[in-house]
């Protein structure tokens, strides 16, 4: 990479800088960390988004099954 600096081939030097940053060469431990807590966050949010979508699935339920009753009782009473 010096090398080519040096000899100004600068298309060079950004092609293999491009394919070296894509690697995280030149990440910071700061960014290194910062990454892997923003990894942490998304994992935990897709564990409340997955809680949130079984809780709205048990609500669902439990309500069909209210309304069933009521569905029920409302025949009894009319018979």
């Amino acid at each position: 990479m010096i090398t080519v600096l040096v000899e100004d081939d600068l298309f060079t030097f950004y092609d293999i800088y491009e394919k070296l940053d894509k690697l995280n060469i030149f990440n910071s431990n700061y960014q290194n960390e910062m990454l892997n807590r923003l990894s942490e966050i998304q994992d935990r949010l897709e564990e409340i988004i997955y809680s949130i979508e079984d809780m709205s699935i048990s609500i669902v339920s439990g309500l069909d099954s209210l309304i069933t009753g009521i569905e029920s009782y409302q025949m009894y009473k009319s018979n």
